[in-house]
């Protein structure tokens, strides 16, 4: 199991940004993907779907509920091989559009596959790095944090509001 977190920004650069991988039974890669969202407080989770997100999702919703750690889910279902999923990833990693962060040991092994794919030994790194590409390109452009309006003046007309504390009433 592999889980990647991703930011996409204004420059249309895809930023990896942390990762988490493991052969684990469904209740530790659950745990580990509500670290991450707990951490980076995603927009979105893509999983794959099919006979697994069937089996799992029951459990990823309790569990969520349990921590009360809350995120909309989006299943893609699968309807080409790994080499033509990836294109649109290796598409922009040629274009230079990918950044990773220098010195962490995931993100050289996530390269590393990336790199070697579809000869390497193991491509599950890859496929994360598909799927989003896939998903980016397809159904969802990036999200623009939006300017705080600015603060409206109090009924006195004054812009800046008075310090709430026990002295004012």
């Amino acid at each position: 199991t592999e889980d990647g977190v991703f930011g996409l920004g204004a420059d249309d650069v895809l930023y990896v940004l942390d990762w988490w991988s493991g052969q684990a039974t469904a209740d530790v890669w659950i745990a580990e993907l509500l670290r991450l969202a707990k951490k980076w407080k995603p927009a979105c989770w893509f999983g794959e779907g099919g006979v697994i997100a069937r089996a799992t999702e029951p459990l990823l919703r309790r569990t969520m509920r349990e921590s009360r750690t809350y995120f909309r889910t989006e299943y893609v279902t699968p309807i080409h091989d790994k080499e033509v999923r990836g294109r649109a990833f290796q598409g922009r990693a040629h274009a230079r559009r990918v950044r990773f962060p220098v010195g962490e040991a995931w993100a050289d092994r996530v390269i590393e596959q990336c790199v070697r794919f579809p000869g390497g030994k193991h491509d599950d790194a890859f496929d994360v790095m598909a799927w989003m590409g896939l998903v980016i390109d397809q159904a969802h452009p990036a999200l623009a944090a939006r300017d705080k309006p600015a603060k409206p003046a109090d009924r006195w007309r004054r812009k800046e509001q008075p310090a709430r504390n026990w002295k004012v009433v």
